[in-house]
């Protein structure tokens, strides 16, 4: 999961919020905390700033299912949001259960942007 902005300078009250707590705040009891969310500025040859946070999970767990990640930039005024849907696949094996989630990819993670990317997560029933 990425979310960036991109402007004339780095913005550091960009925040990614998941289900209303900031990524960075995050605690070991979120199914989001192991995604490891970081911080970074990548400044273009134009001069643009981009400011990015992002973060991976290896495996969608059922306790990712309708995830509100909230991506707001409180110096530029502005934000983009996204509610995470898994939704199952179809499966000839009845002991697992494929997902799908659309999201930003990388490239496309500003304000304005969008992309998808699949994943899938195995479990009991």
């Amino acid at each position: 999961i990425t979310c960036s902005v991109a402007a004339p300078e780095k913005d550091d009250s960009f925040v990614m919020y998941v289900n209303g707590v900031a990524s960075s705040k995050l605690n070991s009891t979120s199914p989001w905390y192991a995604a490891n969310f970081t911080r970074s500025t990548y400044r273009y040859r134009n001069g643009t700033v981009s400011t990015d946070i992002a973060g991976y999970i290896d495996e969608f767990t059922a306790g990712h299912n309708r995830t509100v990640i909230n991506c707001t930039s409180w110096k530029y005024n502005g934000h983009v949001a996204m509610r995470i849907r898994l939704r199952p696949d179809n499966s000839t094996n009845n002991n697992t259960v494929r997902f799908h989630i659309r999201g930003p990819k990388p490239q496309y993670a500003m304000v304005g942007q969008g992309s998808s990317i699949t994943c899938s997560v195995a479990a009991p029933e």
